[in-house]
């Protein structure tokens, strides 16, 4: 049940990375992640699939099969009475660059609602970008199990500097 909600609820190479300094960067990062989330709490599935990196929907069929599955998703968290009920985007620590690319871990809290309590979800977005971070997709933590080859299969330019968040998973809401 879980697994369900957090799938969107959800290298070698030279590179760099830099502390968040640049501000419109920083501010078009955190609107695309909010973007995303709200897409996936409103169910946007449409959205959700633009603003999900092309790697990750190639990989679960394409976007027909990307949009059933959403569907599903959807169905399946209503079945189980699901609710997301809030979502607190953190400040990403740095973003790395490799050439046009950059790349950033946006941490965020999900709160949900469900049959047994309400419970946090500490998770991530991988963030990616193509033009030196002017605009954003995403991945979610879930959708790679939290597994830096998984990572690596879907973006091959993932830069090692950047670390993947400790503390993931679910914990009662206080």
């Amino acid at each position: 049940m879980k697994r369900l909600l957090s799938l969107f609820v959800p290298f070698a190479f030279v590179g760099c990375s830099s502390e968040l300094s640049d501000a419109p960067q920083r501010a078009a990062l955190k609107l695309k992640a909010s973007e995303f989330l709200n897409a996936v709490r409103e169910e946007n599935h449409q959205h959700l699939l633009e603003l999900t990196h092309p790697s990750l929907v190639q990989n679960v069929g394409g976007k027909e099969k990307f949009l059933e599955l959403m569907r599903e998703n959807a169905v399946e968290g209503k079945r189980l009475k699901l609710v997301i009920k809030d979502v607190e985007i953190a400040e990403p620590d740095s973003i790395s660059y490799v050439k046009e690319e950059a790349y950033a871990i946006v941490p965020f809290k999900q709160h949900v609602s469900m049959p047994t309590g309400d419970e946090l979800k500490s998770t991530y977005l991988i963030a990616a970008s193509t033009d030196v971070g002017r605009t954003w997709v995403f991945i979610t933590e879930a959708a790679v199990n939290n597994n830096r080859q998984i990572i690596l299969t879907l973006l091959p330019n993932f830069p090692p500097d950047l670390k993947l968040p400790e503390k993931v998973g679910w914990e009662k809401k206080k």
